[in-house]
């Protein structure tokens, strides 16, 4: 199981390939749209996450694409938080969760194990 991360920032992507470890996925990195969609193509992610703040992202025309290439990843996207309209925008585009740099910071042991622990057994 893998996990595509849309980003150039060298820091944060290493905690992200770190927190993914325990859910037995790996943290593969694109440094742009066109090399998130070769990948996307070549090995489908469960998790797909966007840093908003990398110049020429654009969700409204990256998540069609994405989603012919692989119907099942989740998307998650973040920017800095003084960039709304971005955070908007990735939103309206149909992102599955929209958030500011620092929320997706705090919060990521749980939109990981929420995107990637299975799905819990039912008991009959």
């Amino acid at each position: 199981m893998s996990v595509l991360m849309l980003s150039l920032d060298l820091m944060f992507s290493s905690q992200v390939s770190h927190a993914v470890r325990p859910f037995g996925a790996t943290c593969l990195m694109a440094s742009s749209a066109e090399n998130l969609l070769t990948k996307t193509e070549a090995n489908p992610p469960r998790l797909i996450i966007i840093d908003l703040d990398l110049r020429g992202v654009n969700c409204a025309s990256l998540l069609p694409k994405l989603r012919t290439l692989s119907s099942s990843p989740a998307v998650v996207a973040y920017a800095s938080h003084v960039h709304e309209s971005k955070l908007v925008e990735a939103n309206q585009a149909g992102c599955d969760e929209v958030m500011s740099r620092g929320q997706f910071h705090k919060t990521l042991p749980q939109l990981l194990s929420r995107f990637l622990s299975p799905p819990a057994a039912h008991a009959n």
